[in-house]
Parts: C-alpha cells; sequence; structure tokens
C-alpha cells in the first residue's frame, strides 16, 4: 500500500475509532453547565451568553434537525462528531509535520481521551467546534511544500476570523501566528498581502452579524439582546461578566500556576505534559517559527488563564478551568511530538521501549479516564429540571436565581421542550425569559438589583385578583421560600411544616470555603448511584439497589447533610431501616441535630419500638423544647403502661403551650387510667377554664368523659 493511502486509510481509522468512544460514552440528555442554554440558542436561533458564539448556534440548528432521539441527544453528537474531526485533525497535522504515523496516532489520542477534552467531546460544549478551527488553522500555516500565501496564509486567515467566533480562546492564539508568520515569509510578501489576509479575517469575523439579525426577531434566548451597536459591543466586550479579574489578590493570581501544573499533570498521564516543555528546545534549533508559536501561545495561555480564572472560589471547583487550557494541552502534545521525532532519529528505531511508551499514552487515557468521563447513564441535569417542576405548585412565579445550572436546565425544559407553561420563570438579568419582563416590567438599568426585581414581582402577585405564589431558588443570603432538587429541600419556618405525621425537610447552605476541593465529583457519583438504585427499586431488585446507594454514600459519608436528606428520602419512601442507618450516621458525625432525632423516633415508631423513640425523642427534647414533641412522648409513655411518665410529659406540654385544647383533653384522658377523681377535676377544668381555646368536638367529648368518670 502507498504511503499516501495508508495515512488516508489510518486518518480514517483514527476518526472512527475516536468518535467510536465518544459515542459509547455519550451523555444521552441533557448535561449541567452551560449545556441547556446551548441547546436553547441552537434550536431556536437564539442568542447564547457572551460572546454569543454565532457559529455554534448555526451548526447546532442544522444537527437539531437529523430525525435521532431527543433534541439534547443531538446535540451531544455534534460535539462528538466535531470533537473527533479535530483529533482526526491533529493527527494529520502530526503526519505533515513529523512523517511519523505511529506518533502521529498515539499523540492525537492521547488529546482526544484526556479528561477535559473527553467530557467536552460527549456533551453540549463549544470547545469542539473551536478545536477543530483551530486544527484547521495549524494545518494550513504549516504547509511544508506549499509555502505559497494561496495556500497557507489566505485559508489560516479565515480560520482565524471563523475561530475568534466560535471562541475568544482563538485571541490567545493572535501573537503565536504572527510571530510564525514573520518567521516564515518575507515582510516584503507579508506586506503584500496585509489587506487580503485583514478582510479574509474580517469575513470570518463578521459571522458576528448573526447576533443583531436574530436579536431583532425575538428568539426564546436573547442574552444582552445585541439588536443596537451599544448593546452588540456590550455583548462582544462581555461587560456582564464584571467580577472577571484578580479578585483574591496576587498570592492566589500566583497559586492558579499551581493548579495548572495539577489540570496538566490530571489531563496528560506519565507526566508527559511537563517532559513536552524539552520539546521547546527542539522546535528552537529545528523549526525556529513553530518555536515562537508554541512558545508565545504558552506563555499567554498562562498568564491570561491565571487571571482570568482567578474567581473567589476554590481552583479545583471551577469545572471550566481544564477546558480552558485544551489548546494550551494541543500545544504541547505537538512539542512532545518533536521530542520523539528527535528521539527516535537518533536511536535509528532501536530504542523500541520508546516507542512502546509513546503507544501506551493512549491507552493509560482510556484506561484511566474511562470511568469518570462515561456519561452514557447521566440524567443529572435532567432529572434536576424535572424535580423542580414537579415541586413548584401550578400558575405560580418561579424565580430563578444566579445559577447556571438551575438557569440554564430550566431555559430547556420551558423553551425547547415547552414544559410547565403555567409558570411565570424570571431570571435576574432577563437574559433567560424576556418576555415575561417585557409583559410585566420596565427594564431601565443594565444589572438590576435582585431585591428590586423582587419586590416587583411580588408586588405584582398581591394586586392580581387570583394572587400567585411565588418560589425562589436558593442564593446564600436569600430567605427563600421553596427549594426542591431531587435529595436537597429547604424550609426556613419548620414551624409551617406539619410537626411529626411528615419528616421534616432542610438543606444547609454551605460557603464555598467550607466545600472540599472534590465536593462536586463525590456528590454527582452519589447522585449518580442514587438514581440507579431508584430505578432499581421501581424493577423490584431491593438488594441490588441497596447495595448501589450504599456505594454512593460511601462517596459522601462525611457530609452530614446528605445524610440527613438521604435518611428523609428512605423515609418517604417506606423504606425505614435504611432511614434508620442515614439518621444514626448524621448523629455519629458529632452533629447535634434535632431534626435527625425526631425522624429517627418517628421511624422506631413505625417499626414498633416505642421504647426506642420515647428515648430518641427525649434527646431531641433536650436540645429544643417543644409542645408537640412531649405529646408524642406521653402517647408512648402511655402504650408502654406507664402512665405517670405520660402524666409528666403532659405537664411539660401545657406548660410550654397551655392554651391548647388538645394537650389538655389527652393529659385528663390519661389521668382516667391513675387517679379517677383527679381526672374529674380535669374535665371541669377542661370545661371552665377561659384561657383554653376550645372545640366544640373537643368540649362534647369532654362532657361524655366527665360523665363517665363519675359513675
Amino acid at each position: 500500500m502507498k504511503p499516501g493511502i495508508l495515512n488516508r486509510f489510518s486518518l480514517a481509522v483514527i476518526f472512527l475509532l475516536i468518535w467510536g468512544i465518544y459515542l459509547k460514552t455519550l451523555c444521552p440528555t441533557l448535561y449541567v453547565g452551560d449545556s441547556g442554554e446551548l441547546i436553547t440558542a441552537g434550536y431556536g436561533l437564539g442568542i447564547a451568553h457572551p460572546p454569543g458564539y454565532p457559529i455554534y448556534s448555526l451548526l447546532g440548528r442544522i444537527f437539531s434537525l437529523v430525525p435521532l432521539g431527543e433534541l439534547a441527544l443531538r446535540f451531544n453528537l455534534l460535539s462528538a462528531f466535531f470533537s473527533a474531526s479535530a483529533v482526526t485533525g491533529l493527527a494529520l497535522f502530526l503526519l505533515l509535520a513529523y512523517s511519523d504515523l505511529c506518533l502521529a496516532t498515539a499523540l492525537s489520542l492521547t488529546w482526544g481521551l484526556g479528561l477535559a477534552y473527553w467530557e467536552m467531546a460527549i456533551s453540549t460544549e463549544v470547545y469542539p467546534v473551536a478545536s477543530l478551527l483551530l486544527l484547521l488553522l495549524l494545518i494550513t500555516l504549516h504547509q511544508p511544500k506549499r509555502k505559497t500565501l494561496k495556500a497557507s496564509l489566505y485559508p489560516a486567515a479565515l480560520f482565524m476570523g471563523l475561530g475568534i467566533c466560535a471562541h475568544y480562546g482563538f485571541l490567545l492564539f493572535a501573537p503565536g501566528v504572527l510571530a510564525y508568520l514573520v518567521c516564515s515569509y518575507p515582510p516584503a510578501r507579508l506586506k503584500s498581502a496585509f489587506f487580503l489576509i485583514l478582510i479574509l479575517g474580517l469575513l470570518g469575523f463578521a459571522t458576528f452579524g448573526y447576533l443583531p439579525l436574530r436579536a431583532s426577531s425575538q428568539p426564546s434566548i436573547n442574552w444582552g439582546n445585541p439588536v443596537n451597536l451599544r448593546n452588540l459591543l456590550n455583548h462582544l466586550q462581555r461587560t456582564e461578566y464584571d467580577e472577571v479579574g484578580a479578585q483574591r489578590g496576587w498570592v492566589n493570581f500566583l497559586e492558579q500556576f499551581r493548579y495548572q501544573g495539577w489540570y496538566l499533570r490530571r489531563e496528560l498521564p506519565l507526566f508527559s505534559g511537563f517532559v513536552a516543555l524539552l520539546g521547546l528546545g527542539v522546535s528552537l534549533r529545528r523549526r525556529r517559527a513553530q518555536f515562537w508559536l508554541s512558545l508565545l501561545v504558552i506563555l499567554t495561555m498562562s498568564l491570561v488563564g491565571a487571571f482570568f480564572l482567578n474567581y473567589d472560589l476554590p481552583s479545583r471547583a471551577l469545572g471550566f478551568g481544564p477546558k480552558f487550557f485544551i489548546p494550551f494541552y494541543l500545544i504541547l502534545l505537538i512539542e512532545l511530538a518533536g521530542l520523539f521525532s528527535l528521539c527516535f532519529s537518533l536511536t535509528r528505531g532501536r530504542l523500541r521501549l520508546l516507542k512502546l511508551t509513546v503507544l501506551l499514552l493512549p491507552l493509560i487515557s482510556l484506561i484511566g479516564h474511562y470511568h469518570g468521563s462515561n456519561l452514557r447513564g447521566h440524567r443529572l441535569a435532567y432529572y434536576l429540571g424535572i424535580d423542580i417542576l414537579n415541586t413548584v405548585p401550578a400558575r405560580s412565579y418561579l424565580f430563578l436565581e444566579e445559577e447556571d445550572n438551575e438557569l440554564f436546565i430550566l431555559s430547556y425544559f420551558a423553551n425547547v421542550l415547552a414544559r410547565r407553561a403555567d409558570l411565570e420563570l424570571l431570571d435576574p438579568y432577563a437574559n433567560l425569559f424576556p418576555r415575561t419582563y417585557e409583559t410585566y416590567f420596565r427594564l431601565n438599568r443594565r444589572r438590576p438589583p435582585d431585591r428590586r426585581y423582587r419586590n416587583q414581582v411580588e408586588q405584582l402577585a398581591r394586586e392580581q385578583s387570583n394572587p400567585r405564589s411565588i418560589y425562589y431558588t436558593i442564593k446564600p443570603g436569600l430567605n427563600a421560600p421553596l427549594l426542591s432538587s431531587g435529595l436537597l429541600y429547604y424550609q426556613p419556618n419548620l414551624s409551617r411544616i406539619p410537626a411529626l405525621p411528615q419528616p421534616w425537610k432542610y438543606y444547609h447552605n454551605r460557603q464555598w470555603s467550607e466545600v472540599p476541593l472534590n465536593y462536586w465529583s463525590r456528590y454527582i457519583e452519589f447522585v449518580y448511584s442514587l438514581r440507579q438504585g431508584e430505578f432499581l427499586l421501581s424493577r423490584q431488585r431491593n438488594q441490588r439497589a441497596l447495595h448501589v446507594i450504599n456505594r454512593g454514600f460511601e462517596k459522601v459519608k462525611d457530609m452530614q447533610w446528605l445524610s440527613f436528606n438521604l435518611g428523609v428520602m428512605f423515609q418517604e419512601r417506606g423504606l425505614y431501616e435504611q432511614a434508620r442507618m442515614a439518621y444514626l450516621h448524621e448523629l455519629n458525625l458529632g452533629i447535634s441535630n434535632r431534626d435527625a432525632l425526631i425522624n429517627l423516633g418517628l421511624i422506631y415508631d413505625k417499626l414498633n419500638q416505642p421504647s426506642k423513640a420515647l428515648a430518641t425523642f427525649a434527646e431531641a427534647s433536650e436540645l429544643k423544647e417543644d409542645g408537640n414533641l412531649y405529646e408524642v412522648m406521653a402517647k408512648l409513655s402511655a402504650e408502654l403502661l406507664d402512665y405517670r411518665q405520660a402524666e409528666d410529659y403532659y405537664q411539660q406540654a401545657i406548660r410550654l403551650r397551655p392554651t391548647v385544647a388538645r394537650f389538655h383533653f389527652n393529659r385528663a384522658l390519661n389521668m382516667m387510667k391513675l387517679n379517677r377523681v383527679q381526672a374529674q377535676q380535669l374535665w371541669r377544668e377542661f370545661q371552665t377554664d377561659p384561657a383554653i381555646k376550645m372545640e366544640p368536638l373537643l368540649l362534647e367529648q369532654a362532657r361524655h368523659f366527665l360523665q363517665e368518670s363519675t359513675l
């Protein structure tokens, strides 16, 4: 087989292999993060978050027409296709640069099987399209046999303009590309072609003209409403994200470089990312233009990444952090290819162990990253939207706070799937649900305070002839009436919940500083296990379900609030033994949780263990006294035939709430077991005491028992 045919066949095999891996692990539905928003923008040809991503929206609209599965799956297929194409493009670039098929195959697959790249390849993200355009730019710049302007510079200028529209990360390649051109072409040739190169670059950049054209049509998602020049410039400049910058000071800014090393070690196996830096020395001697391109890209991305990712959050909690450096990993692998190529040529093929090491890199990535990257059963985001929509009552207002997951997921359900049209959904900046604001409110400021809009919503709800309920998603510091996201519940005023018949539900707000660095990954694994367990329970596979749930619970066993809510879930489903274990685990963490003690007492009562229930309720009452709780303890004491103890508990309940008629009535009933004379006195006091809020039914029954006690 001729080398050209062999190379083409190998590239096709690489594409099919990596695409098959992506399809095997593809997310079947909506994913977390920007997924819901990008699907909504692509499906309705809308405007996504700054800078708008027009190329992705146009390509997404094309893929949405593919008659295969649900809409979210089609957008995930878009990511898989373009990601596999970009991996194949890297293999082609390495073949052109080093003429080594083994090297090109191994390093391109290593890049495609990195954690960050793999995750974006199997979910809805903008990076796959940008990655393919980046590879096309590098391939057109590197034409070893045809160094003509027509073959290299003109297409590269067009790809540069399109790449900036795909993702602003392309701007970080501008210094390196400029240095590459200066080293590769005589200044006179560059000067003569400058205007044509500029025109082609602007032609690709003109794709941003999509934004005002579509904004004028009022699409379902119209972020920033870039219908005029002022709004368009604000959108392109990302002025809405004014929180970007060195928020945490210079010490933390410098710390970002340490996290970049952590990202790199996690992404590329066997410390190959750090070894690749040695390849810069090889490029300096052999490929000076490529050296300056790689060096400037590495420095620019590292410095700019440290600045833009310096949020007031733990750096490992930033899910988009590693994705930002995907081009960084690409450049390092190109330099690693140069280093390996030099080693191969020096050893003349005798050092076979080195080639074996290169071939092992993608295999190590596949084995090490498969479990963490497999989203085939991922339905967390979908269930989150379903749970919220199922919780909020009909004809209510749902005010969404500044949380991407809730905003973007519900934008998919509301604008694409058209679920719960009876709800009025609002977000703080009127980006995802603008029509509600246009109907009811005047938008006078670009970034209105949340409180102002909440007040307007509440005033509007009160003024309607048929008042509507208002619900908020949780935000630290906000006294929200309700949030339900499957497992997690929040209710600020527990006194409004029936005191004992139902499990009490609550959710602890936690500041970022209190969240462990690996919190989110462990929590996601826990939710996966829980959802799988619920499915197995529905199929009557109880033992397997409990095994799966307990395996997930081990991931988060040090998070006491999850232990409590897991107990609530089991308790509501009638799995009392599992709920008991969850509450005991909560209490064994050393947390004085009165709610867990009360629910545990309820479980002991359900399991016909009144003595344990009584002891648990007594421990809860020591933390905080409650009349309802003392009444339940009195009834349990009566069940154990300890009427004297029951009398003491009734007295405690009456001491706390002397006007509750039910307490006096039940105390008199209990006294009939101890002393009928005292019972008669209690019945008379019950009927004549003006402080007791009497109920007619109880009064009639009291008269009956008074007559019975006198016989």
